[in-house]
């Protein structure tokens, strides 16, 4: 199988399990609004979600991935099998330890820890309370992402990409059924979606173990912290930790500005991430997992043209896919919000303020798209003091920015700030590949074919905009007249932008349609 054919396989096997997990992320993000609409208990519950989230990023997520796979593939590489499961299994024991320490603190510092998020919270006694309550009920949460993680990485070394994908779709589905009986268990309906939290993340670790054990091996815990190997990698997390640091004071900052707009705006502000993550997670990620196995490999064998070559195939097809999903933010956005969020405790006042959240968004959709493609070239090369940099960069023009048109622009400002933010953060992180790597990477010939794309967008934007006014939104998906202005909407839509990508000569879809050709004539 050609490299380009195992790359696509993996984006298409990597984006299923995505889209699956997302789409189950999507039914969480329903229910919460129906059970909890948005004021102090969904507040609450955003913030207490928050915290134990933002800690996971020392232990797990990108992060972890992004220093393992590169030291079991040298050790595999250089030692064999048997050394690189050493290597993992002593970074399994690391993890247990350090994700102790972050539960234990949690635990016994949660009104801190909720304060420190949300300062707002210590005016309304009753919301503090509850937000402590639930924080103590997810802040196990830390440990099961982080072995999740962890499975994660060791698959993907293995080109499996599936199972760790679609895992997180049992945490959310757990989420759902919490939530939605929680009243009638007697708990409520916030801590009924704590509990199902709980449980649902359980399975949803647990999930990856036995694809694991048949692909990688037994796993265990080794404390060889002494192992030049492992001290190598630790080095590379205590990176981790560092850059962490700085993306919690972003997000640190970004919920203390939610909280202090109005009752309802983080709940606004989280919907409006939630469905701006579903196609960028399901593209971006589900390319970048494919991804960084390829990169770690083309790095250890020093072969900077195969990583450039790889890079660049990314980039366009994530801008292929997520270019007519940012005209949909931007033009579609009431329609999309309504017809998924306006039930029961969701008003339409919560709807439209969620909406133009998102079109304020789209900016921030395509850059975190480009960044979390760009980074994997520096985990790679374990460059993070760059990824530290351009952090710090980022959280102090998110942090200025936003406290600054907050006041004139309420939600709208902190929203428009992280565009911003983002937006410079990868223009800064293309900018230093470019320097570093020199023609191997080619950005001067993505402008072309990124510049068609865009063209192709203009027509299905222009179509989104004409059919919102159609709609009876304010009914949400309870109006048949709303499905057909939805179903038109969309329909119309991709028609137009795949109709002249086609006429265009889009490399990324005539190669598909002659794919499908091929396959046919067999």
């Amino acid at each position: 199988m050609s490299s380009a054919s195992r790359f696509y396989r993996a984006v298409l096997s990597s984006s299923l399990g995505t889209a699956l997990s997302r789409i189950a992320g999507l039914a969480r993000t329903v229910a919460v609004a129906a059970f909890l609409g948005a004021g102090v208990a969904s507040d609450a519950w955003n913030i207490a979600w928050t915290v134990p989230n933002a800690f996971r990023r020392f232990v797990a997520d990108e992060g972890l991935t992004g220093a393992l796979i590169p030291a079991v593939a040298d050790a595999e590489e250089h030692e064999g099998l048997a050394r690189a499961q050493e290597v993992a299994n002593t970074t399994l024991a690391f993890l247990a330890v350090a994700c102790t320490f972050i539960v234990a603190a949690l635990l016994l510092f949660s009104e801190q820890a909720v304060l420190a998020f949300a300062f707002a919270f210590k005016d309304d006694p009753e919301q503090l309370a509850l937000a402590v309550s639930l924080l103590r009920l997810t802040a196990p949460l830390v440990f099961l992402v982080s072995l999740t993680s962890f499975l994660e990485g060791l698959l993907n070394h293995r080109d499996h990409y599936f199972v760790p994908k679609v895992a997180p779709a049992i945490l959310s589905i757990g989420m759902v059924a919490g939530v939605a009986t929680g009243e009638s268990l007697g708990v409520g309906a916030a801590h009924g979606l704590g509990w199902g939290a709980l449980v649902g993340g359980v399975a949803h670790a647990l999930i990856n173990v036995p694809v694991v054990w048949r692909l990688w091996g037994p796993i265990g815990l080794r404390t060889r912290f002494a192992d030049p190997r492992f001290r190598a990698l630790a080095k590379e997390l205590s990176k981790v930790v560092v850059i962490g640091l700085v993306a919690q004071v972003n997000i640190l900052a970004l919920r203390q500005l939610t909280t202090s707009v109005a009752v309802g705006a983080t709940t606004h502000y989280d919907n409006a991430v939630r469905l701006v993550d579903l196609a960028q997670g399901i593209i971006a990620v589900g390319i970048g997992s494919a991804l960084l196995p390829a990169l770690a490999k083309a790095a250890a064998a020093h072969d900077e043209a195969a990583l450039g070559k790889e890079l660049t195939r990314s980039l366009r097809l994530a801008a292929f896919l997520l270019l007519p999903a940012s005209a949909v933010l931007a033009g579609f956005g009431l329609p999309s919000a309504a017809m998924v969020l306006r039930l029961r405790a969701y008003t339409l006042a919560d709807v439209e303020a969620t909406a133009l959240t998102m079109a304020v968004m789209t900016p921030f959709m395509l850059s975190v798209a480009g960044i979390n493609l760009l980074k994997k070239v520096f985990f790679a090369y374990n460059w993070r003091n760059a990824l530290l940099g351009v952090g710090i960069i980022g959280v102090g023009l998110t942090v200025g920015l936003g406290w600054w048109l907050k006041e004139d622009f309420g939600l709208m400002g902190v929203a428009g700030a992280l565009s911003a933010s983002t937006v410079l953060q990868f223009v800064i992180y293309g900018v230093l590949l470019k320097s570093w790597l020199g023609d191997d990477v080619r950005f001067e010939g993505l402008a072309s074919g990124i510049g068609r794309m865009v063209l192709c967008t203009l027509p299905a934007a222009a179509w989104f905009w004409l059919a919102t006014p159609f709609g009876e939104w304010g009914l949400g998906p309870f109006s048949a007249r709303n499905w057909a202005v939805f179903a038109a909407g969309f329909g119309g839509g991709a028609g137009l932008y795949l109709g002249a990508s086609y006429a265009l000569g889009v490399e990324e879809l005539t190669r598909f349609v002659a794919l499908v050709r091929r396959k046919m004539g067999r």
